[in-house]
């Protein structure tokens, strides 16, 4: 297991405890030491990104993507057993498989439910190696209630994707925290990512800002990203970059 860290100033000793994997820490901090240094741009989206471009030709089979305080984003049941012990020993051939029904018991009060239990990518022996270490939430494709003006359809689905993978409902999980295999990384080919990578040097972020002024200095790719990983790596999607 590759574990990639993006850190900003927190202490990241608990990475210590992690025996049998390869550990990558990012920094964009103004500390000095010897972690991965990167600009302060883009949070942990931008760090995720990079590491995938970077090492793409160069990953173990399996990679942990994690923030420097893992802890408030990561699902109680993964808490009390331990992080290290959960990823270490982490069951391939079982825990992607469970994924459709983590996402049926977290939402298991919403509206309309059933419109979702025809997708056939949501059976067990298609799902595709990808798992979110957070609880489900869920958004419009504009982002409501969650974070108003995300714009998923135009920044990423309309951008990447041939065609859009959702209706409308875009299931993700706080803080964008996963585990996923190499192999699903590899559905795309490198351009796929850096072209994503690309969009976090624009600079016409006036339509987001102008209701969140609290992240005003922040590219709005970091949050939309969050929202989004498991749909880059979804073999059943495809992208404008895959031939």
């Amino acid at each position: 297991m590759d574990i990639i860290v993006a850190r900003f100033a927190k202490d990241v000793s608990w990475t210590n405890q992690f025996k049998n994997s390869r550990i990558f820490v990012y920094d964009k901090s103004s500390d000095k030491n010897d972690y991965i240094k990167l600009p302060n741009i883009g949070r942990e989206s931008h760090t995720f990104l990079y590491h995938i471009i970077k090492n793409y030709d160069d990953m173990s089979d399996y990679l942990c993507f994690l923030q420097d305080n893992p802890f408030d984003h990561i699902r109680n049941d993964i808490k009390s057993n331990g992080l290290q012990f959960f990823i270490e020993s982490f069951d391939k051939t079982m825990e992607f498989k469970s994924i459709p029904k983590h996402i049926w018991a977290y939402q298991a009060n919403w509206e309309n439910i059933d419109e979702y239990k025809h997708i056939d990518y949501l059976d067990d022996s298609n799902m595709f190696d990808f798992y979110p270490l957070g609880v489900y939430f869920n958004c419009d494709l504009n982002g409501n209630p969650c974070n108003p003006e995300w714009y998923l359809k135009t920044t990423i689905f309309d951008m990447f994707f041939i065609d859009c993978p959702v209706q409308n409902k875009v299931f993700f999980t706080p803080g964008g925290q996963f585990i996923v295999s190499k192999s699903a990384i590899h559905v795309r080919k490198k351009i796929f990512y850096e072209k994503i990578l690309e969009e976090f040097n624009r600079i016409d972020e006036e339509m987001y800002f102008k209701l969140h002024p609290v992240y005003t200095g922040h590219q709005k790719m970091a949050w939309v990203l969050e929202a989004v990983w498991a749909y880059l790596f979804n073999k059943h999607f495809k992208s404008k970059y895959d031939n």
